[in-house]
């Protein structure tokens, strides 16, 4: 458990440095959007916590394979773990800076995508995926959407006949 606070810590440290313009992109936000945008950034750290805990527990202990990256759209955070049990578990934050080709002509204001993803090693429980998404832009409007996809695990057609 000290490992994963001490790096999560180093990440976080790195994350603030990497995205310090995002502090001046969510500062410029109407107060009624900057109080959800902070409530998205606090439900990210909790459910951050949570997710990585829980893979810990499971496969009794964390190395964090990570990569951090800039594009002209969006900063990225992804962090990856693999263990005798849940054999990958990713998650990646993206910090919008600019709208995307294709996603509209809105000037994107602050942005964020944070995704989810389990790969157990057992075949029998399927692979979980979950996103969620907000976005607000310059002339007021605002985005919030996600989704949730499990893949099935392998049927096997004794258990089923029960």
């Amino acid at each position: 458990m000290k490992k994963f606070i001490v790096i999560f810590g180093l990440l976080y440290s790195l994350l603030n440095t990497a995205w310090a313009n995002d502090d001046e992109r969510l500062a410029r936000l109407p107060a009624a959007q900057k109080k959800i945008a902070v409530q998205m950034i606090e439900f990210m750290d909790h459910m951050d916590a949570k997710y990585f805990a829980r893979i810990e527990a499971l496969n009794g202990g964390l190395e964090f394979e990570g990569l951090i990256t800039d594009t002209e759209y969006s900063s990225y955070d992804i962090q990856v773990v693999r263990g005798p049990v849940i054999e990958k578990a990713g998650r990646m934050i993206s910090a919008g800076k600019k709208t995307s080709p294709g996603r509209g002509d809105s000037v994107l204001a602050w942005s964020r995508f944070y995704s989810i993803d389990i790969h157990p090693k057992t075949p029998l429980v399927g692979m979980l995926h979950a996103a969620i998404v907000m976005q607000f832009f310059e002339d007021g409007r605002s985005f919030v959407g996600g989704w949730l996809g499990v893949l099935p695990g392998t049927r096997i057609e004794e258990d089923l006949q029960a």
